[in-house]
């Protein structure tokens, strides 16, 4: 890989510690930070912050892991208290390729899964910037996947329920990738 995981990692604590140093003085210890903001017809959300970004994830849902490395990136993971749902997000610098090149080297990989089905893939938009989105069934679960690139840094929001859960929590996993906001240094 290009540069491995390693010099990945040393430019994250390196973008992070600018940030943490950054804001008008303030210091901040670089972990995923809260704040709630709402909009009608949706349910509570909180803003999640990391050096890389920050996202709006449901206020109810529980944080798993915050900004773990894990192979060739960070990995931050929350899941519904009510539901059997998760949200995966994964930040990775830099990244290779576009988007949708990345949409489809990880659809290569996750396609031998047991009960692959792929239910839609397609370039779009989130908040403006290119991005790619692709539906796909595996392992028993329904998934939803945003890859986003920016600022020399991907982001990947991946919603996942049961294919029974999918129609009432896809508005929310889409909600979620199109608030990704990417820190640029």
């Amino acid at each position: 890989m290009n540069g491995g995981f390693s010099t990945r990692v040393l430019a994250v604590g390196l973008i992070g510690a600018a940030l943490a140093f950054s804001a008008c003085g303030e210091r901040s210890s670089g972990r995923g930070t809260n704040s709630e903001t709402t909009e009608v017809g949706s349910p509570a959300r909180k803003t999640y912050s990391q050096a890389l970004y920050a996202v709006d994830v449901p206020a109810a849902w529980v944080r798993k892991t915050d900004d773990e490395p894990t192979q060739d990136h960070l990995e931050s993971i929350w899941r519904n208290p009510t539901k059997s749902a998760s949200i995966l997000i994964e930040a990775e610098v830099p990244p290779l390729g576009g988007p949708v090149a990345a949409a489809k080297s990880v659809r290569r990989r996750v396609s031998k899964s047991p009960g692959y089905r792929q239910l839609g893939f397609e370039p779009i938009s989130l908040g403006g910037r290119p991005a790619a989105r692709w539906i796909f069934d595996a392992s028993g679960d329904r998934q939803a996947a945003y890859f986003v690139d920016e600022c020399e840094v991907r982001i990947t929001v991946r919603g996942s329920t049961s294919p029974a859960d999918f129609d009432s929590l896809a508005e929310t996993f889409r909600q979620v990738a199109s608030s990704v906001s990417v820190r640029c240094a």
